[in-house]
């Protein structure tokens, strides 16, 4: 869908309403080939039962597994996929799927905000060219994609606006109880909101207005949201209707409620109002789960991050989990470890760790995986127990010695310089003296070019977006000129009349400057976007590495710009 609608142009279109009938104008979008997609709902329909019955599978397994502490670091998330991926071969369908839980809590939309716009300005050229059960269906991608979004993203606007559209086809049909229902749901929390005159007849601006009085008379329930964080935003059905703490009377009906506060952001729970309610919502704990592969809960802090991970994995309801954390300590190597906990008993089952350096590889977290799983620690893992002590199960080699990745394939390779070591006045200590030099980029010259041309090619993106603007006030004339010659409706003047050729003639320009405006729009944004690639992403073409040995060689340490 993302691709389709992505392709969508910008233009003006007309489209006979009726054989023999007026020409009826709308400044919207072509819809082109998302007729297509629509038209094969079956297929989307057969595809959403599949991913129903996989979730309800994946509702009875029995084990979570999650990451704990900063989400953002990149070695905690790699070692968390390839513990998952081990315990996910020992342990099959009993454990959680990520992908499920992640749509429970985090659910993530396929489309954006501006594509989610255009669907629905293509579903308003439809309506006004009678294709109802069209409509419908897009109104359905519509309406599912924003209840994905974050009420952070602020969707109401276009959530009021396809709640309104659904009502304005109903009431198309006849359904005039079922289209109130529709413009209800809008002024139960946004009493102000009102709908176009210039797009709705005066019918539908009477009916919805008669709504807007039902509903200020009629009796309502209090809502009370409180949370540890005051002042954060409460969104009723996506719309702000206040801050915490928040008490506020709503008419009786099921709503969806959530806290944003910065960039915290809780969970959208679902509230049945049939009474007065009270919601409590610790906005710091469920603010934690980040909304993004492989499952993971924010916290610092040893205390913090098992208790946000066991509390998230009780919402789940699971029968036991698996955190993973990584531990840094000074004046030692980082540990990982990973603690299987009992979730109804309360208890820690076992817990293991080894050397972060040993959880690089995959075979180190596999066995950190086998031990958790079965409780046998092979190798570099060690047993942890309830107060902290570690005990090996094997007994491990005197040194071990870690081999260092291997690079990628077809990388290459820079030699940087060496190291001097002098003797210090102590045997047991040695003095690093580290020479760095510059050491030329063998591409330096094509990257140089590249880097420069990225900027060059940015900046005729910028002149070709001014460009785009340019055409579009110009045309503002005319778009005016255009709207004041159509009626109510949307209808051109009658034929024959000068009206009516001056109207053709202005919609024609109109054409020709929305593709020029789309052109050059388009073309100028991926210009700017590549011409930035390439100067972020192509390397400088001077390498500065210094090496540095630490006292008893143990570690070797790499800094500059590669």
């Amino acid at each position: 869908i993302q691709e389709v609608i992505g392709s969508i142009p910008i233009s003006s279109t007309r489209r006979p309403a009726e054989a023999g009938g007026p020409l009826v104008f709308a400044r919207s979008l072509e819809l082109g080939g998302a007729v297509k997609v629509l038209r094969s709902m079956r297929s989307w329909l057969a595809l959403g039962s599949v991913s129903i019955l996989l979730w309800a599978a994946e509702g009875r397994a029995g084990t979570v597994v999650m990451a704990t502490g900063d989400c953002r670091d990149t070695e905690l998330l790699g070692s968390m996929q390839i513990f998952t991926d081990a315990l996910k071969a020992r342990l099959g369908d009993r454990l959680m799927g990520e992908a499920g839980v992640l749509e429970r809590f985090r659910p993530r939309p396929g489309m954006s905000l501006e594509e989610v716009q255009r669907l629905l300005e293509a579903s308003e050229v439809q309506f006004l060219d009678g294709q109802t059960a069209k409509v419908l269906q897009s109104l359905a991608i519509a309406e599912g994609e924003l209840d994905k979004f974050s009420p952070a993203s602020r969707p109401w606007r276009l959530r009021a606006g396809a709640w309104t559209l659904h009502g304005r086809v109903l009431r198309s049909q006849g359904k005039q109880a079922e289209a109130a229902e529709w413009f209800r749901r809008v002024l139960r929390v946004d009493s102000g909101y009102k709908l176009d005159p210039l797009v709705c007849p005066p019918s539908q601006v009477a009916q919805f207005e008669a709504l807007r009085r039902e509903l200020a008379a009629a009796p309502r329930h209090s809502l009370t949201v409180t949370s540890p964080v005051p002042g954060a935003e409460v969104f009723v059905d996506g719309a702000v209707v206040g801050k915490t703490p928040f008490t506020g009377g709503l008419p009786p009906g099921d709503y969806a409620v959530a806290l944003v506060a910065q960039d915290a952001v809780s969970f959208t729970r679902t509230v049945e109002l049939r009474a007065d309610a009270a919601l409590h919502v610790d906005l710091g704990f469920e603010s934690a789960v980040s909304g993004r592969p492989p499952l993971c809960v924010y916290s610092s802090g040893m205390p913090a991050q098992l208790d946000h991970a066991l509390r998230f994995a009780g919402l789940l309801e699971a029968d036991e989990a698996v955190v993973l954390r990584l531990e840094a300590r000074s004046n030692e190597p980082g540990w990982v470890t990973a603690a299987l906990m009992d979730l109804k008993r309360g208890t820690r089952l076992r817990e293991g760790g080894m050397k972060a350096v040993a959880g690089w590889s995959g075979e180190g977290l596999e066995d950190l995986a086998e031990f958790v799983v079965t409780g046998h620690a092979r190798r570099s893992v060690v047993a942890i127990d309830a107060k902290g002590t570690r005990t090996s199960a094997e007994e491990a080699p005197a040194a071990a010695v870690s081999k260092p990745p291997a690079p990628a394939p077809g990388a290459a390779l820079v030699p940087a310089p060496v190291a001097t070591v002098a003797p210090s006045a102590r045997p047991d200590e040695h003095v690093v003296q580290a020479s760095a030099e510059k050491v030329a980029d063998p591409k330096g010259t094509s990257t140089k070019w590249m880097r420069w041309g990225g900027v060059v090619l940015a900046g005729l993106g910028v002149v070709s977006a001014e460009g785009a603007g340019l055409i579009w006030l110009v045309g503002g004339s005319d778009r005016q000129r255009l709207g004041q010659l159509l009626d109510d409706q949307g209808r051109l003047p009658p034929k024959g009349t000068a009206e009516n050729v001056e109207a053709l003639a202005l919609n024609r320009a109109q054409n020709q400057r929305s593709q020029w405006v789309t052109g050059l729009a388009v073309g100028g944004g991926a210009a700017v976007v590549v011409g930035a690639g390439l100067w972020l992403l192509v390397p400088d073409a001077k390498v500065v590495p210094a090496v540095a040995v630490l006292p008893g060689g143990t570690s070797v340490g790499v800094t500059g710009r590669f």
